[in-house]
This record gives structure tokens, C-alpha cells and sequence, in this order.
């Protein structure tokens, strides 16, 4: 093999030289790069920069050369690197076997050859840190790029108005619109219902509202949050919610507003019970208060019930649903309430900056998915009562799953924190060791999602497979044995 500078190897165009691994960064680095200045320059992922003139190399040989460095010369050729540590394919005195000739860049025997690794093979990967995770289908994708569209904020988007019809009907209210995610949804309803300032709202102390849309009703609204106790299927207590409206008082912010979360996310993807929401209807109707349903997964919970979506909404004057979680869209949310209360909003959603053009693509994907999503939920739903079951099983005290908890696509794994600290196990989830691949037969990674202090969440939608399924339950039953020293 012939042993070249980095300044002779820019000299011979005609060779697949390319790209370098971040393994070797260091060891370039510590070469002389000026003569070559415009050939090679880091990259921030690791890779080393592509001239032009390489690209008709690439599609020629569509090869790669990896280098290694010794006494500041770079050895280019047929390396195997395994375990970080080079080794040259030819025998001693870089002779090629068959020949007895030196290899140098003109002998076919040193072929420039692409990186070899001794486990080459990729590994399974199953994402379920969310189900706006979602990758959509062929047909949705076909059925957006036939989307007639138009200028939105002149309301002459077709698609788009036809949307926000299909969800006002769905939902059997009378007017509806599109917005850019369920944030943006949640804050233009609590500003239009609270549009005077020193209101307040009611709303649990572990709704999505407030935990993870960074306090933005207060940001950007001035809007005051009273909170209510979370009960562990989602609900509050209606006495404790009699208790927290304001008076008439000078001195108390006013009480516009009661928000509810269905499903609850933060616990496990709970169903709010019918008999609990048409109480809190009755409530809410004799206190003049409104209600507004954060519903991004209003769909699941329709399909556990077995009930039309608008019968959980019914005693909500508005509703937030999004598209983009199960229902398998790129992107959106779509609000729905009364007419007069959805213009004031549309009004506010231009102020956000969420007035957009010619949205009819993203909007024909939120129509594809509540045509025909809404019947594959289920499936979801079994996936993750199973993964459930199977940690259940184990019988394990440091990693626990409550398979009844189970309701929808939303899997809560508690943690005993003496030993297994959530981000830990989820930093675990994402690793292959050597004994695991030999123990399970392939590598798995799985990505899960810190959700508190003690819990892991696992988020189930249509592209996890049943096969993916049971990858995860594999590498949860290894991880969860390694853990107990089982293994």
C-alpha cells in the first residue's frame, strides 16, 4: 500500500478519496492542513467537507476511503478498523498476496474500499418518545399534494375551510380553525375567552397547559393560573373547583375560565369518565363559567369510550384537537368553538404570527387522518397494554408498569429512584452492549421520554409495528433483568 500526504492525495482527483469519520478527527487535526486548506475543513457533525469536483467520483465508485495517521502521514487503502484499532487487509510489507507486488494506488489488488466494521449491521430502532413521532403514509402523502389551495389568511384556502368544517361537524360546533400546533391552539383559547386583563383560569396542577407550554397563558396573555389537584384518572375534585372561584372582590383576579385535559397526558393517557364530565358541565353552567378542552388526543379517548368524539365535548365551549400526534399528520391543530368566539381568535392568531398562506397540503393531511386514522387507534392501544403486561410480569420492584393504568397509546413505567433514575433508564434504552446483542440476537435501541421525576413515558402510534412490539418488550425484559442483576 502506498503511503501518501494529504497534499499528494488532492493530487490525484481521479481517486475515490472522500469523507472521514469523527474517530479520526483529532489525529487530522493534528496534521499540517494549510497546503490543502480548500480541500478538507471539520464539519460540526464529524465529517470532513466534500469538494466538487469529488462528486463525479461519488457516483462513479460511490466508495469510501478511511484513513489512519502514522508519523503525520496518512495511509489510504483497504483498512479494516475494528474496536477503533486499524488494520491493514494486505500481508506483511503491504505485498499483496496473490502477486507478491507492492499495492500503490494504480494496483487493482489495493482497491480503495469502503469502511469495514465488524458489527455493520443497523440496529432496530423503535421511537416512542412521542406519537408526534408519526410518519405519514404513501396515500397521505398523495392526498396532500392534490390539495387545491389558497391564501388562508384571505380565507380562500379550500382545503382549509373544508377541514375546519369537517371538525366544526365532527365536534358539533358551530365554527372551527385551523392553527400551526396544539400550544398555539391552547393559548389563542384561553386569550379569547380571557380577554380582559386580571382574569384567571382553573385548570389541574398537571395539565399539559401548564407544565409544558411554558407558562405562555401568563407570557403572552397575562393571564393568572389557579391550580386544582389532579385526581389519578385526570379528574379534580368539583368541590374544590366550587371552592377556587373568585368573588366579586377589588382585591382577586376574576375567574373566566375552567380548563380540562382528555386524554390526560402527564397521567398516562387517563380517559376523562363521562359521568365526571357531565357533572362538571352541570357545575360549570351554574357558576357562568366556560369550560376549554385541551383534546389533542380526543380521538383515543372516543375509541376507548366508544362514543362520537362530540359527545366529550359537548359541555365545552371550546375544544383544541390536534392532527399531529395520532392522527398521523406533518403538522396543525384545529380549534372549534362558537362562531363569534372562533373569529375573535382568528383575529389573535394573526397577532401570533399564525396566519399562513396556502396551508390546503397541511390541512388534506388532517382530513386523511380523521378519515382513516381514527379506526387503527385501537391497535395503539393493545400495543401498549402489552408492552405493559409484559414489564408487569416481571414482577420487578425497581421498574414497574400498572397494566389496568393502560387506557390509550400512553405507557407510564415507574421507577424506583434508589436504583433506576428515569433519564438513566432511558439513556440505557438507547445503548446495544455486547453481551445484549449475543442474549437477544440483534441490536435494539429503543427511545423513550424522561416524563418526571420518577416515570419513563413510552408513546404508541400506527408505524410501530407488532413486530416493533416485540423488540421493545425484548430489550425492556433484558434491561430490566441487567438492573436486578440477573444477568
Amino acid at each position: 500500500m502506498r503511503m501518501l500526504t494529504l497534499l499528494e492525495m488532492t493530487q490525484h482527483p481521479r481517486k475515490p478519496v472522500m469523507v472521514f469519520p469523527r474517530i479520526f478527527l483529532s489525529e487530522w487535526e493534528q496534521l499540517v492542513l494549510a497546503p490543502v486548506a480548500n480541500f478538507a475543513s471539520p464539519q460540526p457533525a464529524g465529517w470532513f467537507y466534500r469538494d466538487i469536483w469529488f462528486e463525479p467520483l461519488i457516483e462513479k465508485y460511490n466508495e469510501r476511503v478511511y484513513p489512519f495517521v502514522k508519523k503525520r502521514r496518512a495511509y489510504f487503502g483497504k483498512i479494516l478498523i475494528i474496536m477503533n484499532k486499524k488494520v491493514c487487509n494486505n500481508n506483511n510489507n503491504n505485498r499483496c498476496a496473490s502477486c507478491n507486488k507492492i499495492d500503490n494506488i494504480e494496483n487493482p489488488h489495493a482497491k480503495l474500499t469502503r469502511y469495514e466494521h465488524k458489527n455493520d449491521k443497523k440496529p432496530h430502532i423503535i421511537d416512542l418518545r412521542s406519537d408526534v413521532l408519526t410518519q405519514q403514509s404513501p396515500e397521505m402523502k398523495e392526498f396532500m399534494m392534490a390539495a387545491e389551495v389558497g391564501d388562508d389568511v384571505f380565507q380562500e384556502d379550500p382545503t382549509t375551510i373544508a377541514l375546519e368544517h369537517k371538525v366544526a361537524d365532527m365536534l358539533q360546533k358551530e365554527a372551527a380553525l385551523f392553527v400551526l400546533s396544539g400550544t398555539m391552539g391552547n393559548l389563542l383559547c384561553v386569550m379569547t375567552h380571557c380577554d380582559k386583563r386580571g382574569s384567571e383560569i382553573l385548570l389541574g396542577n398537571l395539565s399539559h397547559i401548564h407544565l409544558w407550554e411554558q407558562g405562555n397563558i401568563s407570557q403572552l396573555g397575562g393571564v393568572h393560573s389557579h391550580l386544582l389537584e389532579n385526581l389519578p384518572d385526570g379528574t379534580f375534585h368539583l368541590d374544590e373547583l366550587k371552592d377556587s372561584v373568585r368573588a366579586d372582590n377589588i382585591h382577586l383576579p376574576s375567574t373566566r375560565l375552567v380548563c380540562i385535559e382528555n386524554t390526560h397526558n402527564q397521567l398516562g393517557g387517563k380517559v376523562l369518565p363521562i359521568p365526571w364530565l357531565d357533572e362538571l358541565g352541570n357545575c360549570c353552567r351554574e357558576l357562568g363559567i366556560p369550560i376549554h378542552v385541551d383534546a389533542a388526543r380526543l380521538m383515543n379517548a372516543a375509541v376507548v369510550l366508544d362514543v362520537p368524539p362530540a359527545r366529550l365535548v359537548k359541555d365545552c365551549t371550546s375544544v383544541c384537537l390536534c392532527l399531529s400526534k395520532g392522527l398521523g399528520a406533518p403538522v396543525g391543530s384545529v380549534i372549534a368553538g362558537p362562531r363569534d368566539f372562533i373569529e375573535r381568535a382568528r383575529r389573535l392568531r394573526k397577532a401570533l404570527g399564525g396566519g399562513v398562506r396556502q396551508p390546503g397540503m397541511l390541512a388534506a393531511a388532517g382530513i386523511y387522518g380523521l378519515d382513516h386514522v381514527p379506526s387503527l387507534l385501537w391497535k395503539d392501544h393493545a400495543h401498549a397494554k402489552a408492552i405493559a403486561k409484559a414489564v408487569s410480569d416481571l414482577g420487578s420492584p425497581l421498574i414497574k408498569a400498572d397494566v389496568e393504568g393502560v387506557q390509550t397509546n400512553i405507557l407510564l413505567l415507574e421507577c424506583d429512584m434508589k436504583v433506576v433514575l428515569p433519564d438513566k433508564l432511558c439513556s440505557r434504552l438507547m445503548k446495544v452492549t455486547p453481551e445484549e446483542e449475543s442474549a437477544l440476537g440483534e441490536r435494539i435501541v429503543v427511545k423513550s421520554f424522561a416524563m418526571a421525576k420518577t416515570s419513563v413515558r413510552f408513546v404508541l402510534y400506527f408505524n410501530v409495528t407488532f413486530e416493533d412490539v416485540q423488540r421493545v418488550i425484548r430489550k425492556l425484559v433484558y434491561v430490566i433483568e441487567e438492573y436486578e442483576g440477573k444477568v
